[in-house]
């Protein structure tokens, strides 16, 4: 998925996204397209921040443990993240209503 993808998966601006993926919190530095596990990756630097730490310091430690968000993605989804489905589309493909 494109950059602007990701923001509208996540929620975050595109802008913010450019500064984690310079930081090494994401993607690659060399660009290219992200995937569903830098989606998971966002989410854990999201609430990273939200409880105190800045996305710098987020970097720093994931040099440091060797891939610490990896690690947690992993955790996370033993078997791999695979794709994400709006409700919605969810709902319809599985025969059933939203609510």
């Amino acid at each position: 998925m494109q950059i602007e993808e990701l923001s509208d998966r996540t929620g975050e601006p595109v802008q913010r996204l450019r500064e984690w993926r310079s930081l090494g919190l994401i993607g690659t530095q060399s660009g290219g397209a992200f995937s569903p596990e830098d989606v998971e990756r966002v989410r854990l630097v999201q609430f990273s921040i939200r409880h105190g730490f800045t996305a710098e310091a987020i970097a720093e430690a994931d040099r440091k443990f060797g891939g610490l968000l990896n690690n947690q993605v992993e955790l996370l989804f033993p078997h791999g993240v695979g794709d994400r489905h709006p409700l919605p589309e969810a709902a319809s493909t599985a025969g059933m209503a939203v609510e």
